[in-house]
């Protein structure tokens, strides 16, 4: 487990390390790179601590969110109500990248998705008081356009690993 993270923190380093020492000029597209993901490292950070605000940081109205072969639309709003529900008594062990997320941009900087692999590990206490124990793996896309200086979430289409029979 502990080598699994390593290796991802690893591929993260050597996948910034190299435009951390150019001596040029960054590219648009290296710095909204380099802006996905932080976004992406925030995002696992809040999911592990249930914050709601910092999750939903980059949310904006209109949001489309593709799962189970459908497709909904959802607004801020919506999304904070989810993720009250979704955070409520809740408790993560375990928030974290299976393998080095995939962080692409447009050339201008402008547009930009997200694509990771992520192991979690949480309980969840349900009406009654009782914890109930939840592990998965998620994979999927998000992306992201700027809006006056700021990244905001566009869609998102999940998936999750088949769980043993």
């Amino acid at each position: 487990m502990k080598s699994v993270a390593m290796a991802v923190i690893l591929g993260i380093v050597a996948w910034i390390a190299p435009s951390a020492f150019t001596s040029g000029p960054v590219s648009p597209r290296q710095k909204a790179e380099s802006e996905l993901l932080q976004i992406h490292l925030d995002e696992l950070a809040a999911h592990r601590k249930t914050d709601v605000d910092a999750v939903l940081a980059h949310a904006q109205d209109q949001f489309v969110y593709v799962r189970d072969g459908k497709i909904s639309r959802t607004d801020v709003s919506a999304m904070r109500d989810q993720m009250r529900q979704y955070f409520k008594d809740a408790t993560y062990y375990l928030y974290e990248d299976l393998e080095p997320p995939v962080i692409r941009a447009s050339e201008d900087g402008t547009m930009g998705w997200i694509i990771s692999r992520v192991r979690a590990r949480r309980s969840q206490k349900d009406a009654t008081g009782k914890s109930n124990s939840e592990e998965f793996v998620y994979a999927g896309i998000t992306t992201y356009e700027v809006k006056g200086g700021k990244w905001y979430q566009v869609s998102n289409a999940s998936t999750f690993e088949p769980t043993p029979q």
